[in-house]
Order: structure tokens, then sequence, then C-alpha cells
């Protein structure tokens, strides 16, 4: 499932004030920058990924190694990606970035390189998910209600 990189999230129909942008939904169908991005920025989005926000009942492959079910570690735990979301909140604007959890296996395995906006907001988040929200709380709000 492909969506432009920054384009407006329209996979389901969260509802929000804030600004929801796609981030790393990509294909085989069109190239994407590559590249790598700060280590505080990926255990960012590894303590993402336990919550499994806006969890889906099928799982969705890694389309670049043809893998089905596509796992990694974090924290001693195998966790299956491709079949939930990462929400990201800016810290200065009321803008969540909405990523596959792929994302983490599009960075390691196949240098996807995210948005600069979307890797400055991750290092400007605390380390703790729970910590996490828009100068507004739109963040806050999503995750009580979605998540």
């Amino acid at each position: 499932m492909r969506h432009s990189d920054l384009s407006k999230y329209c996979y389901t129909k969260l509802q929000s004030k804030a600004s929801l942008l796609n981030v790393g939904w990509v294909d085989l169908d069109a190239p994407f920058l590559k590249g790598v991005i700060p280590a505080q920025a990926i255990a960012r989005i590894e303590s993402a990924i336990p919550l499994h926000l806006n969890a889906m009942r099928g799982v969705h492959g890694c389309p670049f190694c043809g893998d089905r079910d596509v796992y990694t570690d974090i924290d001693g735990k195998s966790i299956l990606l491709g079949m939930s979301e990462v929400w990201v909140p800016s810290t200065v604007s009321e803008t969540v970035y909405i990523a596959p959890s792929l994302l983490l296996h599009y960075i390691r395995a196949h240098q996807y390189m995210p948005p600069r906006d979307f890797v400055g907001a991750l290092l400007a988040l605390p380390c703790a998910p729970a910590r996490w929200n828009t100068p507004g709380g739109s963040y806050a709000k999503l995750v009580k209600r979605y998540g």
C-alpha cells in the first residue's frame, strides 16, 4: 500500500483536530529516498511499535523482501510488524505522522529515509511514548480514542 510521504492520511477513518500525515507507506512501484537516520530516532520508533496502534486483523508483508511475516526484537521480545501503525506527534504543531509498523524494517533492511520533519519530530520526543503529545493535546486524544 503506497501513500506519498507527508500526504494526508486516509488509510482508515481516524478523526482528529491534528493534521494526520503519511510517512513510510512505500511499495515496489515507486522509488524512495535512502539514507541513515540517527540511532535515537530509531529508538523512538522501537518504543512506539509495542503500542500496536490502529491494529489490523491481517498482516502486510514486506514488498521488497517478499517476506510475509516480518519480526523484530525489541527489549528481548519478538514483535510482528505489518499489522499496526506507529503514530509520531510533532512537538511544535498539531501534526501526527502515521506510518506502518513495517517502517522500522524499511529503515533497517532497505535504508528507507523518512522525511526530515518526521525525523526531527522523533528526535524532539521524550523516550517514553506515554509522555508524547502535540502542543494542543491532539495526539493523546487520538491515542485514547483509537489506540
